[in-house]
């Protein structure tokens, strides 16, 4: 091999964490997400020659992840008879037309304000078109241009599908948010009724 592919490879291997975690998140199991993850880094050594040194290894991988896995799961409900609408089917008419900076600048980042934990958590609730552009965007922190390569999709579809995908996680926090409120409320009253338990003693 030559000195320029050892030094991809050696790219790409930087970013090894980074895939498995992405392919978790995809998979919801952690055999699967390694068998993906092995897919994707043979698939990116395969087509190594397209890829420039020191552009965006991270995006180039992630791009090969999720083709596979969209590949997969398209497959797989085909095979079911089960209508699979992918990315590509929005056409982001909810967005087009308006800044894009503007756009960016509106999102709020409401995932920053919950600890990464119950993120993962509730982020596994979620389908899975919802879990990758949320963490594309939101913690890998990519670009709308950069995500609209990765998923091979218009920015405006990109745009439109993050503010679904958003809209559903918010509503998997205030269900969780409920569920904490009402077991604190329920260890409340039984402290309360165990406190005039003792007073009447």
């Amino acid at each position: 091999m030559s000195k320029k592919r050892e030094k991809i490879k050696e790219e790409f291997i930087r970013h090894l964490r980074d895939v498995y975690n992405l392919c978790l998140y995809l998979t919801r199991n952690g055999q699967e997400a390694e068998d993906l993850t092995q897919d994707t880094f043979l698939r990116a050594l395969e087509y190594i020659d397209s890829y420039t040194p020191n552009t965006n290894a991270k995006a180039f991988l992630f791009k090969i992840a999720t083709s596979i896995f969209y590949n997969k799961i398209s497959r797989i409900n085909s095979e079911h008879n089960i209508e699979y609408r992918s990315f590509s089917e929005d056409d982001g008419s909810e967005v087009v037309g308006r800044d894009l900076t503007l756009v960016e600048d509106e999102e709020d980042r409401f995932i920053k304000e919950y600890t990464s934990a119950e993120i993962r958590r509730l982020l596994l609730n979620l389908s899975f078109e919802h879990r990758t552009i949320l963490i594309l965007a939101d913690m890998e922190e990519f670009s709308y241009e950069e995500i609209s390569k990765i998923l091979n999709i218009p920015i405006g579809t990109v745009m439109s599908r993050l503010n679904r995908a958003r809209s559903a996680l918010k509503k998997e926090i205030f269900r969780m948010n409920e569920t904490i409120e009402k077991e604190s409320n329920g260890l409340n009253a039984h402290k309360s009724r165990n406190n005039v338990e003792y007073l009447k003693h």
